[in-house]
């Protein structure tokens, strides 16, 4: 990998910048905060975009803009690569945005862990870093700030270690190890597991053989028992048999019984319905003697009723000629009223015309102008008219008053006729009433044969309604009577014939109930001879039951013994497939824990063994290229801690001057790079150094042993940044920055 050019808009101090990186030995050259470091982390940026625990997007993008980018162009096996990040603002953050990546002119777009995927993918560096915080290769391999290089030296011997396992793609001997380890303590809980399973299989084989033995026992009592029941049935057979003979008797029994006591029965309700009828028939004609003692009473009310009945008659024909003057008498009240509304229009006007001619004078006469001729009214022409107007109303007054007499007179008159209709009226509604009575007794006494009479003789009309009343309810009741003696006397001969025939069926009964009785007599020790065969069958069925319960009994056992047999069967297979498992967890435990651990930590030390030789040997000529002082030495630990010795005698790193330091982290980083590419050979940065201020404190003298150093490289690219100027004259080229006006660019 050789890099081309870096472009950068918006980054830190750069607001638009293109800086061309050419082959061979390059310095960055400025004062410091120039601007030169920005340069290298925005290579690293671009090729691996914000990690965590580097320059975070809100350091890279320049303050007061929302957007910027690094592009970086690079050549690659032949290849010319470009890789473009951008950075934008939010509003409480910055965050990478989409970028893209140019191959051969070829541009795709990629999200910024494609990019990264992709630009692992080329640069050869192992997948797993895809999800890394740091890109631990590139930071040791190709480019490592100065401060962070020395912070390696002076942290923690196993932090250190395990660093450098990740760097050299060791550390998966350790991970074998740790899930070796982890899997060891499930096995144990897997073996703890299977020995619980396993620790009853023994007892589970025992209750299997006494299961096994008790079926067999069970199964030779059910042998033993089917005789048993066989016989049993046999007797049931038997027995039933004459139980069903004996029920037939009984049934033919009962029937009889039944029918004895039917007859019994309708006998007795016969007897008792003769009884029933005879006292009916003594009642019966007690009732048509009064009925016939009480009819000599209702002549004397048949007398009554006919001279009543010819008064009502005789009244209702006086009415009826009475209420003939109804007629004149309405006619004589319309004339009068006809005659009282014409006096009453006369009055109305008579005094219609006084009113005008009041009302006239009063106009006239109050005026001073003929309203008709508009000419003045002379004193003399009013005179004759107020003359004229008095004799209108003297006549006017002389009508009323004669009219108002008449009126009077006719107003009297007919009060008078109207008393006399009201009185018609009242005639006219009792003659309806009485006129209803007369017809409903004249239809009476035509049904009971009586003709009215009449004799001349003073009555009172109510007196004469209350008697008809009475005697038409008294004939009535003979009409009852009469009707009651004839449906009774009817009744009785009825009853009379029901007894004949009654009586004839009792005679039938008796017969048949002696019959009867002498067919039971065959069956007399019956019931007793039934009840000693139901007894017997009933006990022969009770056994048959105790034994089929007992049977049933014996199967379930027999179920219950075949499924409990299975189920351990099945359990003691399933613990002796587990006991199997068991033996074989045991024996790879064993072989992990004795075998295994250890053969992964002799590959893992026989790998650290070597590349501690390559790196100490490296690290020792690096450091003794860059010390002048040929009293002070340095080596390796086995935890690849710097060991530094003056004349001899060790001494801290704390305790080094700050060349002496810088010279141990130069000598440190520089075998570090070449040990890493020589273990991990699919890295394609191996072309490509970034030293930054690797001359940090360094004498006048240390500073020409950068020469050497970078004769001895020969790499086909490295880049120093360093603000010392005398670096200029060991390089082939170098690019100076400046920074005005917190601007920093390139110039020539």
């Amino acid at each position: 990998m050789l890099i081309k050019y870096v472009k950068l808009l918006n980054i830190r101090s750069y607001l638009s910048e293109q800086i061309y990186i050419p082959n061979g030995s390059v310095l960055l050259s400025g004062d410091i905060g120039s601007g030169k470091s920005t340069i290298l982390f925005a290579i690293e940026f671009a090729l691996f975009g914000v990690v965590r625990g580097g320059v975070d997007g809100a350091s890279l993008l320049r303050h007061g803009k929302n957007t910027g980018y690094v592009e970086v162009c690079f050549n690659l096996d032949g290849h010319e690569i470009i890789i473009h990040r951008a950075l934008r603002r939010n509003k409480t953050s910055v965050s990478q945005s989409a970028g893209y990546i140019v191959i051969d002119g070829v541009k795709t777009d990629r999200t910024p862990v494609e990019l990264k995927a992709k630009v692992l993918d080329l640069l050869g560096y192992p997948k797993n870093l895809l999800t890394k915080s740091k890109a631990l290769i590139y930071r040791y391999t190709v480019y490592t700030p100065q401060e962070e290089m020395k912070y390696i030296l002076f942290e923690d011997a196993s932090a250190r270690l395990d660093t450098l396992r990740k760097v050299f793609q060791i550390d998966s001997y350790k991970l074998i190890r740790d899930n070796a380890s982890m899997m060891l303590h499930l096995m144990k809980e897997r073996i703890a597991e299977l020995s619980a399973k396993t620790e009853d299989i023994n007892i589970k084989k025992k209750q299997l053989e006494d299961f096994s033995h008790q079926l067999k026992t069970t199964n030779d009592n059910l042998e033993l028992l089917s005789p048993l029941i066989k016989d049993n049935q046999s007797k049931i057979e038997t027995h039933q048999e004459l139980v069903k003979q004996y029920e037939t008797d009984v049934k033919a029994y009962n029937a009889l019984k039944t029918e004895l006591a039917a007859y019994d029965s309708s006998l007795n309700e016969k007897n008792q319905t003769i009884k029933s009828m005879n006292e009916e028939l003594e009642t019966i004609s007690k009732q048509i003697s009064a009925f016939e003692s009480s009819l000599t009473s209702s002549i004397n009310s048949a007398l009554d009723f006919s001279s009543n009945l010819g008064i009502l008659n005789h009244h209702v024909s006086l009415l009826q000629s009475e209420i003939t003057a109804k007629t004149a008498t309405n006619s004589e009240i319309e004339n009068l009223q006809n005659n009282f509304t014409l006096i009453s229009t006369e009055i109305t006007k008579a005094e219609t015309n006084k009113a005008s001619s009041k009302l006239l004078e009063k106009n006239v006469l109050s005026s001073e102008t003929c309203p008709v001729c508009l000419q003045p009214i002379a004193e003399q022409h009013k005179n004759h008219f107020r003359n004229k107007i008095s004799t209108e109303s003297a006549e006017s007054e002389r009508i009323i008053a004669e009219q108002n007499q008449k009126k009077e007179i006719l107003s009297k008159q007919l009060i008078s006729q109207k008393e006399k209709l009201n009185v018609l009226l009242e005639k006219e509604r009792k003659l309806a009433e009485f006129l209803a009575l007369a017809n409903q007794f004249s239809k009476e006494a035509q049904e009971l044969g009586i003709t009215a009479t009449f004799e001349e003789n003073p009555y009172n009309i109510e007196s004469v309604l209350e008697a008809l009343a009475y005697a038409s309810k008294i004939l009535k009741e003979k009409l009852t009577i009469q009707a009651s003696i004839s449906e009774k006397s009817s009744y009785m001969k009825t009853l009379q014939q029901r007894v004949a025939l009654t009586s004839a069926e009792v005679e039938e009964l008796l017969k048949k109930i002696l019959t009867i009785k002498s067919n039971l007599q065959k069956y007399s020790s019956l019931e007793a001879d039934f009840s000693s065969i139901k007894s017997r069958f009933e006990k022969l069925q009770q056994q048959e039951k105790e034994l089929l319960v007992k049977k049933a009994s014996f199967d379930k056992e027999i179920e219950n013994f075949n499924n409990n047999i299975l189920l351990l069967k099945q359990e003691i297979t399933k613990k002796e497939e587990d006991k199997k498992s068991l033996d074989y967890s045991m024996q790879l435990k064993n072989w992990i824990n004795d075998y295994f651990l250890n053969l992964m930590g002799v590959i893992e030390k026989n790998v650290m063994l070597k590349v501690y030789n390559e790196f100490n040997s490296l690290f020792q000529n690096w450091f003794n290229t860059l010390m002048e002082d040929e009293s002070i030495s340095a080596r390796l630990d086995d935890a690849f801690t710097p060991v530094v010795e003056i004349n001899g005698y060790e001494i801290p790193l704390e305790n080094l001057s700050g060349g002496e330091k810088t010279s141990c982290a130069l000598a440190y980083r520089l075998a570090l790079n070449k040990v890493i590419n020589d273990v991990i050979t699919t890295i394609k940065t191996r072309d490509l150094l970034i030293l930054d201020e690797p001359t940090d404190g360094f004498s006048s003298e240390q500073l020409e042993k950068v020469r050497d150093v970078l004769e001895q490289l020969q790499l086909p690219q490295t880049i120093i940044v360093s603000h010392e100027s005398k670096i200029e004259s060991f390089v082939q080229n170098v690019t100076r920055i400046v920074k005005e006006q917190h601007v920093s660019h390139v110039i020539s």
